[in-house]
């Protein structure tokens, strides 16, 4: 090709996009085209005369985030980092409970308490009663009294542990005594996870869904009978299996009150299963069947490219969109959108000389609609109306909403808090 073709092919090419990438309005006799906001932003600021600067390696890039007080130091035996789980207001007083654990003798994580009226710390040392082992706790319960219960559950055996608010530690509860009204269910760990909806709790183990009512007792069993076809987001068979897929294990997410969605074991599958009708259906996941050809780069590795999902992949915001990370997400009416990922969560692999690509969790949607994710890092907001992101803080913490509208999230053993309506 002489160097004048290559030119007329180039500036036709150049043509063709710009073409494809505006909209025609057609409200004139003269053609317009109003032009496509961009997907991801161009650039991250990092670092600006006014920054704050945290004493320590983690930093805060965004948002003017007001410190609210030093984290009593952790003990030399603490195994995980702190961070933040969940708030309560009881009367005037909000109250923010942090979590982190210890190689303690009964090993049981410590759960630290901060007081924002009277600034006062209390921690809880051994939380737990010595005959419940640590970990068996998976959530905790928030009821309209503000009351909290710890949940244990293992297929068909839940127990429920009340907070006694005198002596500082979670107790057996009696038959008699349940939530009253739940308010909300914090999970403790990434897996297993337990959803609230339609005034029961949920899990599934082993294969299957389990659903518990603590105000009746009732305990139900679902044996999910899958139909052998993968069906696409039209309904379309895709391709027929010879043999039932295996559900993975604590993967569950409510779109409704109607629909609940779980995951195949062996291939990045949705099942969407319809409470109502009783019916489940495969579906395939198309945002994550797409490889966008990174990993093929020297220096690169793709640990999240095309593969096996899991349940901190997804999430169900305020709207009733699936999300699959930051892949893309689901809408209500079956429609699936692609995100083209955002480089804020390319890090480095120091060990192997490679960049990697991080897959991160979305692990809150505070009321103003942003989205919150959780990566090595650190912590980073989506605004989904506008499509920008914002690189939060490089340290990779937790992060809460409470009654009156505002963020908490630790940084460099600091509480830091954010008022959304200030």
């Amino acid at each position: 090709m002489s160097i004048k073709q290559s030119f007329v092919f180039h500036l036709g090419s150049v043509v063709v996009l710009l073409f494809v990438s505006c909209r025609y309005s057609p409200e004139t006799s003269i053609a317009r085209y109003e032009c496509n906001p961009p997907i991801i932003n161009f650039s991250y600021p990092i670092k600006s005369p006014d920054s704050l600067k945290i004493e320590g390696v983690d930093t805060i890039y965004g948002n003017s985030w007001d410190f609210e007080v030093d984290v009593p130091p952790a003990p030399e035996n603490a195994v995980e980092y702190t961070g933040v789980y969940f708030t309560r207001q009881i009367d005037k007083e909000t109250e923010i409970w942090l979590m982190r654990w210890t190689r303690n003798v009964d090993n049981q994580p410590q759960f630290l308490t901060y007081q924002t009226q009277s600034q006062k710390w209390e921690i809880l040392y051994t939380p737990y009663p010595k005959d419940i082992e640590a970990d068996a706790v998976l959530s905790i319960i928030i009821d309209e009294d503000q009351s909290l219960w710890g949940v244990t559950w293992s297929r068909s055996s839940i127990g429920l542990l009340k907070f006694d608010e005198n002596k500082g530690v979670f107790v057996p509860s009696s038959e008699n005594l349940i939530p009253k009204n739940i308010r909300s269910v914090v999970s403790l760990h990434n897996s297993p996870k337990i959803f609230y909806n339609n005034e029961a709790l949920w899990r599934v183990e082993d294969g299957v869904l389990y659903s518990f009512k603590p105000s009746s007792g009732a305990l139900n069993e679902y044996r999910l009978d899958i139909e052998n076809a993968t069906i696409d987001s039209n309904n379309n068979v895709l391709d027929y299996l010879s043999e039932t897929p295996i559900i993975q294990d604590d993967v569950l997410a409510f779109g409704s009150d109607q629909f609940i969605y779980l995951l195949t074991e062996d291939s990045p599958e949705l099942l969407v299963y319809n409470l109502r009708d009783d019916k489940i259906i495969r579906q395939a996941i198309p945002v994550i069947t797409q490889n966008i050809g990174l990993e093929s780069l020297n220096y690169f590795d793709y640990p999240a490219s095309p593969g096996r999902i899991n349940g901190n992949d997804l999430f169900v915001d305020n709207s009733g969109n699936l999300w699959v990370n930051d892949f893309g997400w689901m809408e209500k009416n079956g429609t699936w959108n692609q995100i083209l990922r955002s480089p804020v969560f390319i890090g480095e692999q120091l060990e192997i000389i490679k960049y990697v690509w991080y897959r991160p969790m979305i692990i809150l949607q505070s009321t103003d609609d942003a989205l919150w994710f959780s990566s090595p890092n650190g912590l980073v907001r989506l605004n989904p109306h506008q499509g920008e992101w914002c690189w939060i803080t490089t340290n990779r913490t937790t992060i809460v909403e409470d009654s009156e509208q505002k963020l908490w999230m630790i940084a460099d053993s600091k509480l830091y808090k954010l008022a959304l309506n200030p």
